[in-house]
């Protein structure tokens, strides 16, 4: 069986950078469009399960304002220089989908406090948490290990420590954090489902152990 996020031959595919640059420009096209488009395209709970399921997707690329919209930008600008990976272009759109279906879902399925939403850090979250994984597993441990530590540190820090809310206070927009760890939790995931991540390297390494004793 052939993945279809089987990782592309060497020097060929899409390079992280360049992805963040072109999610970026959508970010700022849709910003640069206007308030009047956000609400057709943010996560609405109740528009959601009305039947216009469009709004899993969008919400991740519309902003509440150029503060909101200026902190994703240097988030996904961030993640793709700092993982800078290629990955052929049909896994990364087919990843990119998934990844924003399933963070929107988790929260619609499970945060019921949470009406409405919208903005790019769930699926950012997602992306970096899925990307440290993979380099913690592979020849980059020590950046893949720092960064997903620092990322779970932050996600607990905002459910456990009132971190979100501090935020808050110096930015002009609420904080999902409940996308946040929707995208924590979807990255580990689909990058375990693909067969990279801790389980293959915990696995492997189990077995050589086995061998050599």
């Amino acid at each position: 069986m052939v993945s279809v996020f089987q990782e592309p031959p060497l020097g060929t595919g899409v390079r992280s950078t360049h992805l963040a640059l072109a999610l970026a420009a959508v970010m700022i096209a849709l910003g640069a469009a206007g308030g009047d488009l956000a609400p057709l395209l943010e996560f609405e709970r109740s528009r959601i399960l009305a039947g216009e399921w469009w709004r899993l997707i969008t919400s991740h690329f519309v902003h509440l304002g150029p503060l909101h919209l200026a902190a994703n930008v240097a988030a996904i600008l961030a993640w793709g220089y700092l993982f800078d990976e290629r990955e052929s272009l049909r896994s990364i759109l087919l990843r990119l989908l998934a990844a924003a279906t399933a963070v929107s879902a988790g929260v619609l399925i499970f945060n019921a406090q949470v009406a409405w939403m919208l903005g790019s850090s769930g699926l950012i979250h997602a992306l970096v948490a899925g990307s440290a994984l993979r380099l913690a597993a592979g020849n980059r441990r020590l950046l893949g290990t720092g960064v997903l530590a620092l990322v779970l540190l932050k996600v607990f820090a905002e459910q456990a420590l009132g971190l979100a809310s501090w935020m808050e206070s110096f930015a002009d927009y609420p904080i999902a954090s409940a996308a946040h760890v929707q995208g924590v939790a979807v990255g580990l995931i689909f990058e375990m489902a693909r067969g990279h991540g801790f389980m293959r390297g915990a696995t492997a390494a189990t077995w050589r152990r086995w061998r050599i004793h």
